[in-house]
């Protein structure tokens, strides 16, 4: 089985402001970094003082509802669980 990497935290958090540029997507700042997108979104839900799973189960279960132009509100540093 691979072994998990560890990432230092300023490592994560330069990702995560990456991520929350303007026309940043987590997919390519995660793919310039050599890193699982997953990695990217759970830190940046971290970094914005929500749990990850509960911020993944939310928004994977609105996601297929949400409307296209309100879909930025399902970003790590807007999101507001129902």
């Amino acid at each position: 089985m691979r072994q998990r990497s560890s990432y230092p935290k300023p490592f994560k958090a330069q990702v995560v402001q990456e991520c929350l540029q303007p026309g940043a997507t987590i997919s390519s700042v995660a793919i310039h970094h050599g890193i699982n997108a997953n990695v990217s979104l759970i830190q940046s839900a971290r970094l914005n003082g929500h749990d990850p799973h509960t911020y993944l189960k939310d928004v994977l279960t609105r996601l297929p509802t949400q409307r296209a132009s309100d879909i930025t509100a399902l970003l790590p540093h807007r999101w507001a669980p129902i």
